[in-house]
C-alpha cells in the first residue's frame, strides 16, 4: 500500500486493515510512503502497526515507487499471490472485504 500520512483515504484504509488484522494475519503488508521520516514515524505510532508483525511500513526515498506503478491517486494497493506476481492494482480507497476476496481467489 502507498499512502500518505495526510490522505484521510489512507488513514480510513489502515483503520479498516487494523479492524480485519485477523482476517489479515496471513497478508505480509509493505506500507510506503514518500513523506518525511517523522510524520511516517508518527503514522506508525498513531496505528500501532509496529504491533502487527505482517506490517512492515517504509519510505520511498528515491520516489521510484509513483513511476513503478504508473499512480496516481492514493492510496495505491497492489496486491501480489505467494509467487511475487502481482494479481491486482487498485488507486484509491478499497473495503476491506474486497481486498481479503482478492486474496482468498488468488491462493
Amino acid at each position: 500500500m502507498v499512502f500518505s500520512p495526510e490522505c484521510s483515504h489512507c488513514q480510513h484504509e489502515t483503520e479498516e486493515m487494523i479492524a480485519h488484522k485477523d482476517e489479515l494475519k496471513d497478508v505480509q503488508i509493505v506500507m510506503i510512503t514518500m513523506h518525511p521520516f517523522e510524520m511516517m514515524k508518527e503514522f506508525i505510532s498513531k496505528y500501532k502497526l509496529n504491533e502487527m508483525p505482517n506490517v512492515v511500513v517504509g519510505r520511498d526515498v528515491f520516489y521510484i515507487t509513483p513511476g513503478f506503478f504508473t499512480m496516481h491517486n492514493l492510496p495505491f494497493l497492489a496486491m501480489y499471490n505467494k509467487k511475487g506476481e502481482l494479481i491486482s492494482g487498485f488507486e484509491g480507497s478499497l473495503g476491506i472485504n474486497s481486498v481479503i476476496e482478492v486474496f482468498k481467489s488468488n491462493q
